[in-house]
């Protein structure tokens, strides 16, 4: 059972939705009727249910070009000194350049990923330990400062205040007989979110990792770099047309199947879509944004669902 809760909370965090079989109820707000339920596919029979109202949008937004550093052996380093490791490069697998310090104790590593440039540095002994007791965390306001302290100090993040979302990151609990007896919230994760044009971004961020005694156990850096000025601006598709194609099925990412009750929208909004740290990106593009619960098996879970806000024939 905790496995289940904690493959849910990761979805979650990963902004991956699951929605199999889907129903549009009524009309959508703002736009023409769509007449009795759509049925968008077959699967488990998972009803869906728009709750939100259409934003309000411009007719155009602006596209980035990314500016994506070259991986040398050099750049690995100079990440790597940010952290006063040391140590050989190798590789990981397809697209990953690793620096271990075995020499420190416990081990840290720095992870650099080609494509992207972005990079993750963890303490993995200290990101996952075992416990058996709640260790000593930091509120979340604590946690906001210690992580702007710390990537200030580094050089890794520009000035202001930016660390307004902390979370649970890793938690461990035992069970006895299919019931849960101690649960233990192990390490906090302090989020830097990137912004373009004054929109979020999804996927875009840099997250500090803390743990027992406000010890910063890692950092992920995800945040894309751009060109100053936009390529150009392209028109984009309206709130009603994001809607339509969220029930054809036509997402950003493909979802999984699921085994939802039911699925109900309650927000629609806007952003900069950032792929993940090992894929390659050159342009940077808004998505329709669609967040609401889903619930099923007597309980509940965030659901976010992306639609991309640009034609096909403008990417």
């Amino acid at each position: 059972m905790k496995m289940y809760k904690l493959g849910f909370l990761l979805l979650a965090i990963l902004g991956i939705a699951i929605i199999t079989s889907v129903y549009l109820f009524g009309g959508i707000p703002g736009s023409e009727d769509l007449g009795s339920p759509v049925t968008v596919s077959t699967g488990s029979g998972t009803i869906y249910i728009l709750s939100a109202e259409m934003p309000t949008v411009n007719e155009t937004y602006p596209v980035y070009k990314t500016v994506t550093p070259v991986v040398t052996e050099d750049y690995v380093r100079e990440i790597a000194e940010i952290f006063s490791l040391e140590g050989d490069i190798s590789t990981m697998g397809s697209g990953i350049l690793q620096i271990k310090n075995t020499s420190k104790e416990p081990d840290e590593r720095i992870e650099v990923f080609i494509n992207s440039g972005g990079f993750r540095y963890t303490i993995p002994d200290k990101m996952f330990p075992t416990v058996d007791h709640q260790p000593d965390l930091p509120s979340d306001d604590e946690a906001k400062v210690i992580a702007e302290t710390y990537c200030a100090d580094r050089g890794l993040l520009p000035e202001g205040d930016c660390f307004n979302q902390v979370s649970v990151y890793f938690s461990q609990g035992a069970w006895d007989a299919g019931k849960e007896i101690s649960s233990y919230n192990v390490t906090l994760a302090a989020q830097c979110r990137q912004t373009i044009n004054d929109l979020p971004t999804i996927g875009g961020a840099t997250t500090v990792y803390i743990g027992e005694g406000g010890e910063v156990v890692g950092v992920t850096k995800k945040s894309r770099e751009l060109e100053e000025k936009p390529v150009r601006y392209s028109n984009i598709i309206s709130p009603e047309q994001a809607t339509k194609e969220l029930a054809a099925g036509n997402d950003v990412i493909t979802p999984l199947e699921g085994n939802y009750d039911k699925v109900t929208i309650t927000d629609i909004s806007l952003a900069y879509w950032i792929e993940p740290l090992v894929s390659s990106q050159e342009y940077v593009y808004p998505v329709y944004v669609f967040s609401g619960t889903a619930e099923g098996n007597g309980e509940s879970y965030p659901v976010y669902r992306y639609i991309w806000a640009i034609p096909s024939a403008e990417r």
